[in-house]
C-alpha cells in the first residue's frame, strides 16, 4: 500500500465544509480535497463563461450579424423584375465625402440604394490641451472639416443608404469601431463596410499591409455587424500604374481570407481587375463567401487605354450578386447604359448557375402571327431576320422590314413595328441582318428606341464564307464600323454563310475559317458570340473550343434554320455541352435535340 505524507492543505471540500483548514490525515481525505478543488475550478470557469457569453449575446442583440443579402439590399426586392433583381450594379457610390458640404450634397440624393464612403484618419488637434480626434480626409490625405462622429450622425439621421469607412493604418481603428457600436441602434438596418489593406498588391513591397486577424478580432468584439472589405497595398500612384495582378496576388489574398468564417469583399482597382480577370475569377471560384468590389477614383488615368466594355467582360462572366462597382457617377451611368443592352442574357434573366443552356429561344419570329405567339410563350430571346423592303428588286427602299428566308422575301411588317411589340414584353432581342445595305437603316431604328431597349440586344451578320456556304457574306468593316458609329451598346454576333444537305458529304468548319473569324473578333470591343450551324458543330468542336479560350468576351451560339432539314443529333449536342463551359454555349435549336441540362 502506498503511503502519503501528511500535508496541510487548505481547500473547500464540497462534501465536508468542516474540513476547512484541518490537516489531511488519510487517503480518503486527500481525495475528497482534490475533488473539491477540481469542482471549484470547473465552477469558476463555468461562471466566467456564462458572464462572458451573456455580455456577448447582449452585444449581438444590439448589433445583429446581418446576412449578406441584407448587406446588399437583396432582401425584399422584386424577384420577378428581370435585370433589376439583387444586382450589385444597382448601388450608387458617393466617395471623397470629407467635408460637410460634400456629405450634405450626397445625402440629398434620391437614389434608393446608395453607399456613402469616407476615409478615416487620426489627427492631433492643438487646442488648449492637445487631443487626438478621428477626422474624415480625402483619398490623398486632405483633412476635411468634419469628424467621424459628426459624419456618422449625419448619415444615420438621413435614414439613407449604407456606410463604407476606409482605414490606411491601425491608428484609431478600435476607436472608430467603438463609435459605430455606440450607434448600433441607429445602424441596425444599415450596411456598414470597413476597408483595410491586408496584402501586397502589384509592385508592392508589403509596406502598409495590416494584420487581417487583428482587425477581424476587433470587429467581432466591438461591432460584429460590420462587413469586412480587404484590399491590397500599392506603391505611390501604382493603383493606376502599369503593373498587373497575377496568380500570386490571388493566392496571398485567399490565404488571408480562408480562415475567416464570414463573407469578405475583395477590393481592387477596376481597370487592373478587368485586365487580370482570369486571376480574379480564379479567386472568386475558391469560395462562395468572396465578393468583389471594383473601384476607380474620380480622375483615374488608367482609363486612358480602357473602357467600360472591359468591365462588361466581368459582369457578363460572373454572378451579378457578387460584383459591386464603386465608380464615379458619370462612369457608373455610362457602364449601366452599356450593360443594359450589351449585357449577357444570363445576367438579365438571372439564369440559375449562369448556364447558357437554360436560355430559351424562339427562332425566325418574322411575321406578326409568329411574333404574337412568341410573346405569349416562354422563350427568353426572340430571333428575327431583317432586310430592306423589296430587297434585291427594282422596288427596294431604305425601310427595314422583317423577312422570310429561302428564298429571301420581304413584307410590310417593319422593324420599328416589330420592336414596338417586343418592347411590351421583357424578351431579349437578336436581329439577323440579311444584307450589307440594311445595316445602317436598321441600326438607326434601334438608336431611336434606345431609351426603351433595357434588355439584351444582339446584332448578327454573316461576315465570312463558311462550310458549304452559297451566299456572299456581308462586308465586315462596314458592319463593325456602323455598329460602333450608330448603336455600339450591343452584343455582336459574327457568323459564316453555311449550308447542309442530307445524304451529302458536308464540309465542316476549317481552321482557316475559325482563325480568320478570331482575327475579326479582335477588332470588336463589345461582347462577341459566334453563330455556328449546330449540325456541323461536333465535327469542328476542337476549333471552337480553341476559339472560346482566346477571350472571356467570346461565347458560341449553336443555331438551326427553321426552313432547312438539318439532321441534328441530340448526342452531338450532349457532346458539345459536356466538352464546354456551361456559361459559354447557347443552343438556339429545336427542343427535341436540346442537350441534357443536368
Amino acid at each position: 500500500m502506498r503511503r502519503y505524507n501528511r500535508t496541510r492543505v487548505v481547500v473547500f471540500n464540497a462534501p465536508s465544509a468542516a474540513m476547512w483548514g484541518r490537516p489531511i490525515t488519510s487517503r480518503r481525505q486527500f481525495q475528497a480535497a482534490l475533488y473539491g478543488l477540481i469542482a471549484l475550478t470547473v465552477f469558476g470557469f463555468c461562471l466566467a463563461f456564462y458572464v462572458t457569453t451573456s455580455h456577448t449575446d447582449q452585444r449581438r442583440d444590439q448589433t445583429p450579424q446581418l446576412s449578406w443579402l441584407d448587406l446588399t439590399w437583396e432582401a425584399g426586392l422584386d424577384h420577378q423584375t428581370a435585370g433589376h433583381t439583387e444586382d450589385g450594379l444597382d448601388i450608387t457610390w458617393y466617395s471623397e465625402l470629407h467635408t460637410r458640404a460634400r456629405l450634405q450634397s450626397a445625402l440629398a440624393t434620391m437614389n434608393a440604394k446608395v453607399m456613402f464612403e469616407g476615409n478615416v484618419r487620426v489627427h492631433l488637434l492643438v487646442l488648449p490641451d492637445p487631443v487626438e480626434e478621428l477626422l474624415m480626409t480625402s483619398s490623398n490625405e486632405v483633412v476635411g472639416d468634419i469628424s467621424l462622429e459628426e459624419w456618422l450622425d449625419m448619415v444615420i439621421a438621413s435614414g439613407k443608404g449604407g456606410i463604407k469607412l476606409n482605414f490606411k493604418d491601425a491608428d484609431g481603428f478600435e476607436q472608430a469601431l467603438t463609435l459605430l457600436a455606440d450607434r448600433a441602434a441607429g445602424l441596425r438596418e444599415t450596411p456598414v463596410w470597413v476597408t483595410v489593406s491586408v496584402a501586397s498588391g502589384p509592385g508592392g513591397s508589403g509596406e502598409g499591409m495590416m494584420d487581417a486577424g487583428w482587425y477581424t478580432r476587433i470587429i467581432d468584439r466591438t461591432f460584429p455587424q460590420a462587413q469586412l472589405v480587404f484590399g491590397w497595398t500599392y506603391p505611390c500612384c501604382e493603383a493606376s500604374g502599369d503593373s498587373s495582378f497575377g496568380r500570386g496576388n490571388m493566392e496571398t489574398m485567399l490565404s488571408v481570407c480562408r480562415s475567416l468564417n464570414r463573407p469578405v469583399v475583395i477590393s481592387a482597382p477596376a481597370v487592373k481587375a478587368a485586365s487580370a480577370w482570369q486571376h480574379f475569377r480564379w479567386l472568386l471560384e475558391r469560395s462562395e463567401k468572396l465578393r468583389l468590389l471594383l473601384w476607380s477614383p474620380q480622375n483615374d488615368s488608367s482609363w486612358t487605354n480602357s473602357s467600360v466594355y472591359d468591365l462588361l467582360i466581368i459582369r457578363n462572366d460572373w454572378s451579378k450578386r457578387r460584383i459591386f462597382y464603386d465608380l464615379p457617377e458619370e462612369r457608373l451611368q455610362e457602364f449601366r447604359q452599356v450593360a443594359s443592352t450589351a449585357g449577357s442574357p444570363l445576367v438579365y434573366f438571372d439564369v440559375l448557375d449562369m448556364d447558357a443552356g437554360k436560355v430559351t429561344w424562339d427562332h425566325s419570329a418574322n411575321s406578326m402571327s409568329h411574333l404574337s405567339r412568341a410573346l405569349r410563350g416562354e422563350a427568353m430571346m426572340l430571333e428575327a431576320d431583317v432586310a430592306l423592303q423589296g430587297q434585291g428588286t427594282p422596288n427596294q427602299t431604305d425601310l427595314p422590314v422583317m423577312t422570310h428566308r429561302s428564298p429571301l422575301t420581304t413584307s410590310n411588317f417593319t422593324l420599328s413595328q416589330w420592336l414596338d411589340l417586343v418592347l411590351t414584353s421583357k424578351k431579349g432581342i437578336k436581329l439577323d441582318f440579311k444584307s450589307t445595305e440594311v445595316i445602317v437603316p436598321a441600326l438607326k431604328v434601334l438608336r431611336e428606341k434606345r431609351a426603351h431597349l433595357q434588355r439584351p440586344v444582339w446584332i448578327n451578320g454573316d461576315i465570312l464564307r463558311g462550310p458549304n456556304g452559297l451566299h456572299d457574306p456581308m462586308r465586315t468593316d462596314h458592319l463593325l464600323h456602323s455598329i460602333n458609329a450608330i448603336f455600339p451598346e450591343v452584343t455582336v454576333s459574327l457568323g459564316w454563310t453555311s449550308g447542309w444537305t442530307y445524304g451529302h458529304d458536308n464540309e465542316a468548319y476549317s481552321w482557316e475559317m475559325v482563325e480568320r473569324m478570331e482575327k475579326n473578333a479582335r477588332k470588336v470591343h463589345q461582347p462577341v458570340t459566334f453563330a455556328v450551324r449546330a449540325v456541323l458543330a461536333r465535327r469542328s468542336w476542337e476549333k471552337f473550343d480553341w476559339l472560346l479560350r482566346q477571350s472571356r468576351r467570346y461565347t458560341v451560339t449553336l443555331w438551326a434554320p427553321v426552313t432547312s432539314h438539318d439532321k441534328i443529333m441530340k448526342s452531338d449536342m450532349d457532346y458539345v455541352r459536356q466538352q464546354s463551359e456551361r456559361g459559354r454555349v447557347y443552343f438556339d435549336i429545336p427542343q427535341d435535340v436540346m442537350p441534357s441540362l443536368h
